[in-house]
């Protein structure tokens, strides 16, 4: 057994994203997720550490589809054989937003090897020589304070505390989602503790103060193509904090073109010529940079045997300081609807039993319409 502490976050399982299917006809994005989910816990058994600490959104959703149960489980199995606990938090994507609605992690903290603070309070678990200190996401700020203050630390071990938030020094990073919260100065500052493993930002970095985000191990949208993905390799004797690869679908940023004259057959082969030889189910971004508002048009039949290869290809263009985006694939199913519109109702001032109350029947509502388009699209 190593005196290191794997930190993981933001796996998002359950997912989908994209119009290419598998075989059966899953949603290949999805499908991608799980698999390299459980090629990163084969890898992190391989280190034998003292603990796997997750720090918040496991699941992208608080009701997650019933393959993301079944791969967690896996997970969950593969450390269990290892003697490898996992600590975990809910983060503000799996966390019941309503009383009625019961939080996924009630049923895989039945495992032995499973250590979960999902419940709007803070937990504290002990394996080894190492205290967790848990405050899952929670609803507002001030009651993230309110569970903090709650903390005592051990003076014989090592503390760790675990949470999911937006830290202050991050203000540009907020992303508008339900119950994102901003962590106190207090909370990240707190000199007690010898690490603080952070979820809910998916760029891996440094957060202050021994205060670290894993990041997502995988590409979630293009907003984070330049962003740092993996987990964090923690030495609890050394206070060493070390970036560690994770399995993920890769995304390139093929840069920028100057589009600007070119005629479109010319245009394509610049977008090919930048292309290169993509592995297979990768993702891809080019930015056309038109100079005037006058665009050439893209010889898409010469770019099928690219969007054949690629997962996703998208191309961004750019004029006067207007900018679009165009994928190759044209995916009405890339677009969360249930999610837009519960953060839109949420941020309507109205009753809790009338906003309840429409929440359901419209999620229901939109619910048909998808089905029926799905039918449609494929």
């Amino acid at each position: 057994m190593s005196d290191t502490i794997i930190h993981i976050s933001d796996a998002h399982l359950g997912k989908a994203s994209f119009s290419k299917t598998t075989e059966d006809g899953g949603n290949l994005r999805e499908s991608l997720i799980y698999e390299n989910r459980i090629a990163a816990i084969e890898q992190i058994v391989k280190e034998k550490p003292i603990a796997v600490v997750d720090s918040g959104d496991w699941f992208d959703t608080v009701k997650p589809r019933t393959k993301a149960y079944s791969v967690t489980l896996d997970c969950i199995d593969l450390l269990e054989a290892a003697d490898i606990p996992i600590v975990m938090i809910s983060g503000n994507h799996d966390m019941p937003k309503a009383l009625h609605v019961t939080s996924p992690f009630e049923i895989i903290a039945r495992k032995r090897m499973i250590h979960a603070a999902y419940s709007f309070r803070y937990e504290k678990v002990e394996i080894q020589n190492v205290v967790f200190h848990l405050i899952p996401n929670m609803m507002t700020a001030p009651d993230y304070v309110k569970e903090h203050k709650k903390i005592e630390v051990c003076a014989n071990a090592n503390n760790i505390l675990v949470t999911h938030g937006l830290t202050s020094n991050l203000p540009d990073k907020r992303l508008s989602e339900v119950a994102e919260c901003n962590l106190d100065d207090t909370i990240v500052n707190d000199p007690r503790f010898i690490y603080k493993a952070l979820g809910h930002i998916h760029n891996q970095q440094h957060a202050g103060s021994n205060a670290y985000y894993a990041g997502s191990a995988e590409y979630l949208s293009y907003g984070e193509i330049d962003d740092i993905k993996g987990g964090l390799r923690l030495d609890v004797t050394t206070g060493t904090v070390e970036h560690m690869d994770l399995p993920h679908t890769p995304m390139f940023n093929l840069g920028a073109v100057d589009a600007s004259g070119i005629d479109r057959h010319t245009l394509t082969d610049t977008i090919l010529e930048r292309a290169g030889k993509l592995p297979e189910n990768s993702m891809a971004q080019i930015i056309l940079d038109f100079k005037d508002s006058r665009t050439t048009s893209i010889d898409s039949d010469n770019l099928s045997d690219l969007r054949e290869l690629l997962l996703d290809f998208k191309i961004k263009i750019t004029s006067n300081d207007v900018t679009r985006s165009t994928n190759t694939q044209t995916d009405f199913k890339s677009v969360d609807y249930i999610k837009a519109f519960d953060t839109f109702m949420q941020q309507q001032a109205m009753p809790e039993a009338q906003k309840e109350t429409v929440c359901s029947i419209g999620s229901d509502v939109l619910k048909t319409v998808i089905s029926q388009h799905t039918d449609v699209y494929e």
